[in-house]
């Protein structure tokens, strides 16, 4: 007997190996996904946060429709970070009340980790950032 999946994205990596074919998501107007093109997703998702150097109890929200774009989220974010769903079209106030409540939590989310290092720039310095070629961007 198989020992249980810790997570969500376990089971669904066990499933892409033991039945790559099977249809995993079917929406009506959109191509049926795969066990085997969800696992992919869930690799792909977890390595591209692994660059962005997000990890484990980060929190990332998307304001996705929906849509079996926001199923593939659900499916594949949770393994690496904490992903909040946000509405795809929020008034300002409600935006914001949402960022603070993705905020309110025990150490420190990347996003506060890169807000915390642009704060410590000089000027100068977040020049040649946002610049990238290493002027600092002035016209003249």
């Amino acid at each position: 007997m198989d020992e249980p999946s810790e997570t969500i994205a376990d089971a669904l990596e066990l499933l892409a190996e033991r039945q790559a074919e099977a249809p995993a998501i079917h929406a009506p107007g959109w191509e049926t996904l795969t066990y085997g093109h969800l696992g992919a997703q869930v690799r792909y998702v977890r390595e591209r946060l692994k660059t962005w150097e997000i990890q484990a109890g980060d929190i990332v929200g998307a304001a996705l429709p929906s849509r079996p774009e926001m199923a593939v989220a659900i499916a594949t974010l949770p393994s690496s970070c904490t992903f909040a769903p946000l509405d795809p079209c929020p008034t300002i106030a409600e935006l914001a009340g949402d960022v603070a409540r993705m905020s309110e939590r025990p150490g420190e989310t990347a996003l506060e980790r890169i807000l915390r290092e642009v704060e410590a720039l000089t000027d100068e310095e977040a020049a040649l950032q946002l610049d990238g070629n290493g002027s600092a961007g002035n016209a003249g």
